[in-house]
């Protein structure tokens, strides 16, 4: 079972490395703080969030190869439920986060793509 755990963090980190390379390579990414409202800047002013994608990215794959080539631990087995309804809930619970985060983070989620103000992208 942490086969499937492994492939999921691997696809999870390609992902972050996806958004890493459309910041730097493919024109950057939105700025929710640049002046003029709806410029396109570089990766230099959110670098600190595009550098946790970067840091990210390469835990969630160096911990998706770790958990394809180990097996569960043996107080693992015992304490945890393995079954697709528990990966089910797992997920479940983040998309709550990602809808949790939406609403509390301003730089990352600019209150203009999410509001009902008629601002149009």
């Amino acid at each position: 079972m942490t086969t499937i755990l492994g492939i999921h963090f691997i696809l999870l980190g390609i992902g972050a490395f996806l958004l890493v390379f459309k910041a730097i390579y493919f024109g950057g990414v939105y700025d929710t703080w640049a002046l003029g409202g709806r410029d396109i800047v570089s990766v230099d002013d959110l670098e600190d969030i595009i550098g946790g994608h970067v840091w990210l990215g390469s835990i969630c794959i160096l911990g998706g190869i770790w958990h394809i080539l180990t097996k569960p631990f043996a107080w693992a087995c015992c304490e945890l439920v393995w079954s697709g309804e528990v990966y089910l809930s797992y997920s479940l619970v983040s998309l709550l986060a990602h809808y949790t985060r939406r609403f509390l983070s301003s730089s990352i989620y600019f209150s203009g793509l999410y509001s009902g103000l008629g601002s149009s992208l």
